[in-house]
């Protein structure tokens, strides 16, 4: 495809697709072996899930909601859906939402959009108590669903938001919206066709399905999908999966910096050889803070296997940007400024700019205010929440509730407004105290929240860091340390069981819940503490 002939669509992407050359291929639970299917295939089959759908009652307006495993089906369904009119939107099975009940809860939350369908796996849905429809065992491919001319500016799809602070938002995504994004991001990468996008994102995340599925698909790459839980059990198989793309196409791949410091923690050195990552062309990294030492880590990691550090991308996104708000350029590998990594000038179609909460004055470079976007690709609204929209949305700008400054036009990005902690009027940012549990304690796969609570008139500190076992006593006692030379001391040091820390879909810590589980009792799986209140030198113990 070239760059005029791209769709503006996704009833034009499954037009192209019925003729393109790429591949989609998934591999199975192991992560062994992959089933591959032609687009034309792919684009054949999305049709016939158009007319399955709308035999099974689905109208257009309607939202269906796509609960599946990473999978040729998810991704048909999707297509399909969007062919009649319908709006897809994507949710995490229950096992990465915290179970059956949690999931029960967010699909109860969903009926306040409306008319909408649920398509699960007969596991789920039987768990579940509630209509859904089951995939076809079997799609008719006599019976298409036409491809419909759509108008670029009608609603695509329907992205829910992480939820790391409240309940998630529902975003509305135009179809112009995801051709100007996926636009913006193959050209900050300078993007080829003959190229693969490997990955193991999830498709409810926006990295997953903007970033890698419809970045690729729009411009005629071939994918490779795995699931989460595949790379979570098995890393190496991620990179086995780069090392098993066809010799002439380079490799294209997201993570947030958990994957690439998991890769660093469960992949040794000396299970590096047989790896060939020398084609591996884009590593973008977003979705959370991006942690310099993570990104200097897996450069020495992998670099025996030809892994080259300027494949490093360094970028900062959102559901309601449709994905990419800033990237840094290809090739050129991360910059670090005074520890904090640069994501990058904004991608084409978007305007940054940093502005004090709650005022519209824009700040000058260097100063730290909250990001604010405008541009082709920013969201038009939260469906059916005028109120939400209003709180956000004005003008076309929209407040991000993130912080961060601009240098030499690149952002740095700091934290969240709602997250930040005032320590004796000096801002922290959360992360600063995770990293610094995550350089003295073995995590262990596990996560860490830091928030502040009020105590004597004062915010002080307080870190909830999930373990595997309680780690030895010298490691608390120089984690302690570190904290209160470089914040403050802390007020509550608490470890739990790995698994206990409430997280979102994507994997993002929840440190509004984990705060209000602390102040109320009942935070899960405490294993020990140390309390300040326990004070005047006795130190806490098992709980």
């Amino acid at each position: 495809m070239t760059t005029a002939a791209l769709p503006a669509t996704l009833a034009e992407l499954v037009d192209a697709l019925s003729t393109g050359q790429g591949a989609l291929a998934v591999y199975d639970r192991r992560g062994k072996t992959k089933l591959e299917r032609p687009y034309p295939e792919v684009a054949r089959r999305a049709r016939a899930w158009g007319a399955w759908l709308e035999a099974q009652g689905v109208q257009p307006g309607d939202l269906v909601f796509l609960c599946l495993p990473t999978s040729h089906e998810l991704v048909e369904g999707f297509l399909g859906a969007s062919l009649v009119g319908a709006l897809p939107c994507c949710l995490a099975l229950p096992r990465a939402i915290g179970g059956l009940d949690v999931f029960r809860r967010r699909v109860e939350q969903l009926a306040r959009f409306g008319r909408g369908h649920l398509v699960t796996t007969p596991e789920v849905g039987a768990e579940l108590g509630a209509p859904f429809l089951a995939p076809p065992d079997a799609l008719d491919l006599d019976r298409l669903a036409a491809v419909p001319r759509l108008d670029p500016d009608a609603l695509a799809y329907v992205q829910l938001t992480s939820g790391s602070t409240s309940v998630p938002k529902a975003v509305s995504i135009t179809h112009r919206n995801l051709a100007a994004n996926t636009a913006a991001i193959y050209t900050r990468g300078a993007g080829s066709p003959a190229e693969t996008y490997v990955a193991w994102l999830p498709l409810y995340h926006d990295m997953g399905l903007v970033g890698i599925l419809f970045t690729a698909m729009f411009h005629g790459c071939s994918l490779a999908l795995m699931t989460p839980e595949t790379f979570v059990g098995t890393p190496r198989r991620w990179l086995e999966a780069m090392t098993d793309v066809r010799k002439d196409h380079t490799i294209v791949t997201s993570a947030p910096n958990f994957g690439y410091q998991w890769a660093v923690d469960r992949i040794p050195a000396e299970k590096v050889a047989g790896l060939d990552l020398s084609r591996w062309r884009i590593a973008c990294c977003g979705a959370e803070m991006v942690r310099p030492a993570t990104l200097e880590e897996f450069t020495a990691r992998f670099r025996p296997a030809g892994f080259d550090p300027g494949a490093l991308i360094p970028c900062y996104g959102m559901a309601e940007a449709t994905l990419a708000v800033t990237m840094s350029p290809a090739g050129r590998g991360p910059v670090v400024v005074d520890g904090s990594v640069s994501c990058g000038p904004a991608v084409d179609g978007l305007e940054v700019t940093i502005r004090p909460v709650g005022s519209d004055e824009t700040l000058p470079e260097g100063t730290e205010g909250e990001i604010v976007l405008r541009g082709s690709s920013v969201f038009p609204g939260y469906f059916r929440d005028d109120e939400a929209t209003a709180a956000v949305l004005r003008d076309g700008l929209f407040r991000t509730g993130d912080l961060g400054y601009l240098r030499q036009g690149e952002l740095h990005v700091t934290g969240r407004v709602k997250d930040l902690i005032i320590i004796d009027g000096a801002n922290v940012a959360p992360h600063e105290l995770e990293w610094l549990a995550q350089a003295h304690v073995d995590l262990d796969g596990g996560r860490a929240a830091a928030f502040s609570v009020e105590h004597g008139r004062r915010e002080v500190p307080v870190l909830v860091v999930e373990v595997k076992e309680v780690p030895p006593r010298e490691a608390i006692d120089a984690l302690r340390a570190a904290v209160a030379r470089d914040v403050a001391p802390l007020h509550d040091l608490v470890f739990v069981r790995r698994g206990t820390v409430p997280k979102t879909s994507s994997g993002k810590v929840q440190r509004g819940q984990v705060r209000a589980r602390w102040l109320d009792g009942t935070l899960e799986g405490v294993l020990w503490r140390w309390a300040e209140q326990a004070v005047d030198g006795a130190e806490g113990g098992e709980a």
